[in-house]
């Protein structure tokens, strides 16, 4: 290599290690981008809602509660602020009777997703703010109350899995007002589908004790002394289902939540994919690779 050869070598490492300087420069510079705040917004019954008689261990009781789904959705703001947008709205089911939600609430209640929850009674935040559960296995609603486990979390999703496929309906049309419909997106069906969430939630350990049945009229949780029909059948409807829970399956929904230390806790039931989903999704992979690599090649050759 001549002199001139080594002199220009050597500028243009300088040049290339002052422009790393500039660039770290540069990304040390830039202002720290604000995390993506969420919130979590209950608007209303999904389906509407009956009003049932409850009671639960610890001692409460409800005369004419509302019972149903609630219509739930989620905003997001990048910026970290309050300027929300919201996606779809889903179904959302209670599993906390000892306390109470709003709907519509103003502001809407914070919801911080990705951290790591306490494995029982309330999570790391408290408030109004719900905290993200990918999983609700070892969570309690209440100090007192058994923690959930897998086999709560499978019976819930087999609950899931038998309403949304239509059966064992108690009511089969034409519906009237002394016959409702039952089915899971009606009132009634809906308000059936939120007793048996509850059931399961409370007293999966009077079912093994049972020999594998659920009683809503007895236990850690029940529905007694309604009187008008909408009420009786959502009890009908929700005790038919729990009789023949072992007819479906444990795992085609995943079950979630968002529990808060002062405000009602909630699921939500997400479809786990089929695994031929995966398979056919991996193939779709493999084929798109094929394709991108032979276009490589072409141009390579070309």
């Amino acid at each position: 290599m001549t002199t001139m050869s080594k002199i220009l070598d050597r500028r243009g490492a300088g040049t290339m290690l002052a422009a790393v300087a500039s660039a770290l420069v540069t990304i040390v510079a830039q202002p720290a981008v604000a995390a993506t705040s969420n919130s979590l917004e209950f608007t209303g019954f999904k389906y509407g809602s009956v009003n049932v008689n409850l009671g639960a261990v610890p001692a409460t009781t409800f005369t004419n509660a509302n019972v149903g789904a609630y219509n739930t959705k989620i905003g997001t703001d990048p910026a970290g602020g309050t300027s929300y947008s919201y996606g779809s709205t889903f179904e959302s089911f209670c599993i906390d009777v000892w306390q109470s939600l709003s709907f519509n609430a103003n502001p809407d209640y914070t919801l911080k997703r990705g951290y790591t929850p306490a494995q029982n009674g309330s999570p790391y935040y408290s408030g109004t703010v719900y905290t993200e559960r990918a999983s609700m296995v070892g969570y309690s609603p209440k100090t007192g109350v058994e923690s959930i486990t897998t086999q709560v979390v499978q019976q819930l999703s087999r609950l899931y899995d038998e309403a949304h496929s239509g059966g064992h309906l108690v009511n089969a049309a034409p519906f009237t007002t002394t016959n409702p419909n039952t089915a899971f997106n009606s009132a009634v069906g809906s308000a059936a589908l939120q007793l048996a969430v509850w059931e399961i939630v409370y007293d999966t350990d009077k079912y093994n004790a049972n020999g594998g049945h659920y009683y809503l009229n007895s236990g850690d949780f029940y529905s007694i002394n309604n009187t008008t029909v909408n009420a009786q059948e959502a009890v009908a409807q929700a005790q038919e289902w729990l009789n023949y829970l072992l007819s479906y399956s444990p795992s085609k929904y995943a079950v979630y939540g968002y529990v808060s230390s002062t405000k009602q806790d909630v699921i939500v039931f997400t479809p786990i994919p089929e695994p031929g989903t995966y398979a056919l999704l991996a193939a779709g992979l493999g084929l798109l690779g094929y394709v991108r690599s032979r276009d490589k090649q072409r141009k390579v050759t070309a």
